[in-house]
């Protein structure tokens, strides 16, 4: 009997854990709108904005631009949506860029 409740157990415990780690807090309703954090990442970085979006990332909401600045390259900036500040700025690769492409389709 214990050999057929191992795996459901487990099943359990997997489906449990899944759920829980896929709940997203809800957006903060006093966040900064998409149009402020869109204009303190255009002075942090000027350039084309090819993509913008609301998300949840490492237990931050934060507004996510791609700019195409003049080098011809991509940069992510990153604002958080409580406080204005700029969380990040990188540089895409190409191949950050193809994957950021193919994960926006689903």
């Amino acid at each position: 009997m214990l050999k057929k409740l191992v795996p459901l157990l487990i099943a359990a415990l997997l489906i449990s854990f899944s759920s829980f780690a896929a709940t997203t807090p809800q957006k903060p309703k006093d966040r900064i709108s998409m149009k402020q954090a869109q204009e303190i990442a255009t002075k942090a970085q000027a350039g084309k904005i090819e993509s913008k979006e609301l998300e949840y990332e490492n237990n931050l909401w934060i507004y996510s631009f791609d700019i195409r600045a003049n080098d011809k390259l991509i940069h992510e900036v990153q604002v958080d949506a409580k406080s204005g500040k700029i969380v990040s700025q990188t540089i895409e690769n190409a191949t950050q860029e193809k994957a950021e492409a193919t994960s926006d389709k689903k």
